[in-house]
């Protein structure tokens, strides 16, 4: 059975001033997961003989999406974690873009399956091959002429790792980070003239990696998910 960690807002002890450690902190906010899953489970909301674990697992909970994309439910995760089942057996997403409720419900199994191919092949690369992803990252620049060239590149004939870092950094430089194609295929968004564009944000990468393990992930149209 998976545990829900819903999404905190800042308490007071985290809006105090700078001196405030951060291990006090941490454990303020741990006693206040602790006190508010004692409150729902007396209150008999989860069904009876289930208890609603919200103890912090900060190897997952800090997991956030690597990708920008249209429509992502990041902003909304506030509303969107209190109305889901406190427990449930497998996390089933047909439409996986950018995955932020699934990275934020942190369900220990799951199956995440999207149209997009390219999409995809970065999500199996990050769970396989962080290290790998982030290396080639590295290489890239954030200039026009650079972008351009990465852009013309067909990514089928690219190792699968390389292949999920040219869709990173294609989100991470284009215009607003949008995921548009022609009819041939190929990805057609302008660079964006971001001046400092966070390219390899190994730490994200890492902790997506992380939540992603035990996962199953494919191509599939959502008819057929």
């Amino acid at each position: 059975m998976c545990s829900v960690h819903p999404f905190l807002r800042s308490t007071g002890a985290c809006k105090s001033r700078k001196s405030v450690r951060p291990a006090y902190i941490g454990h303020v906010v741990k006693r206040r997961l602790q006190n508010l899953g004692e409150l729902v489970n007396s209150a008999q909301l989860v069904s009876p003989g289930r208890q609603l674990d919200l103890s912090p697992d900060i190897s997952r909970r800090a997991a956030r999406p690597f990708l920008k994309w249209a429509g992502g439910k990041h902003k909304l995760l506030s509303q969107l974690i209190p109305r889901c089942p406190a427990s449930f057996t497998c996390y089933y997403e047909p439409f996986l873009g950018g995955g932020a409720l699934f990275f934020g419900l942190s369900p220990g199994q799951a199956v995440l399956s999207d149209a997009n191919d390219e999409l995809i092949t970065a999500f199996q690369a990050v769970r396989d091959r962080p290290d790998d992803v982030i290396n080639y990252l590295r290489r890239h620049r954030n200039q026009k002429a650079h972008f351009l060239q990465v852009r013309r590149r067909d990514p089928h004939t690219m190792d699968g790792a390389a292949r999920a870092a040219r869709l990173v950094f294609l989100n991470r430089t284009c215009y607003n980070g949008l995921y548009r194609v022609n009819r041939g295929g190929q990805f057609n968004t302008p660079f964006g003239r971001y001046k400092r564009p966070n390219i390899c944000n190994a730490a994200t990468i890492h902790e997506a990696s992380v939540a992603l393990q035990g996962t199953t992930i494919s191509t599939l149209d959502f008819r057929t998910a």
